[in-house]
């Protein structure tokens, strides 16, 4: 655990003990719900075919929001850990390793520090090879943790025009608009997962990420 105010240099002398924990909450299981932040670390040597390259690492994914460094070096971050805070969305995160950054001999360093909030995550599956591999492997992820849904909301709006059309010939049957308005309720809620797409909500600018599951959910 540490403050909202610690930064890379204390997180390179703090001390780390194992996460044993895979899964839903597993961050919020193995540290406690009390904490905001919290530290990962994770190490790696490059193995011959992968020396001297650019490469790239996939976090399937991580709740809620996050800063990844690797040795020493800020890479990017997803979500916002600061006021107003939000979360990074549905979607797996992918960072460029340069090969200027990497260690081509001994050991590389990752840190991450999480936006926990007593219920944070981090998915097992998290990857590191060539940029090309990675993009790959983050849209796999990404399509079927968030845009998958894209489908679905297809069908709730046809559901829901189709029975708003018949509400509207046959108004004695209120069940028909019952239906309609079910349709669309469950449209909005499926929604939240692909917000992160959405032009007006998150770090697009406009509504908070967190206002909007509110109000989704």
């Amino acid at each position: 655990l540490c403050g909202e105010s610690s930064d890379i240099d204390e997180a390179e002398n703090l001390s780390y003990k194992p996460l044993k924990l895979s899964g839903y909450k597993n961050l919020a299981k193995e540290i406690g719900r009390e904490g905001e932040f919290t530290w990962l670390k994770t190490t790696f040597k490059l193995p011959d075919d992968l020396k001297n390259r650019d490469l790239g690492m996939v976090i399937p994914y991580l709740h809620y929001a996050c800063k990844l460094y690797l040795n020493g070096e800020f890479i990017d971050a997803y979500g916002f850990m600061e006021e107003p805070r939000q979360e990074a969305g549905f979607s797996s995160q992918l960072y460029n390793f340069p090969k200027k950054l990497l260690n081509q001999e001994g050991e590389n360093v990752i840190l991450i520090k999480v936006l926990l909030l007593g219920q944070a995550t981090i998915s097992n599956g998290v990857f590191i090879g060539e940029r090309t591999d990675t993009l790959s492997e983050a849209d796999f992820h990404t399509f079927w943790q968030s845009r998958f849904y894209y489908y679905f909301e297809g069908v709730l709006i046809g559901v829901f025009i189709t029975f708003l059309l018949l509400f509207n010939a046959n108004k004695r049957f209120r069940h028909y608009l019952y239906f309609s308005l079910l349709a669309f309720n469950t449209f909005i809620f499926f929604s939240n997962f692909f917000a992160g797409d959405l032009p007006d909500v998150g770090f697009h600018g406009g509504l908070n990420f967190f206002i909007y599951l509110k109000i989704t959910r």
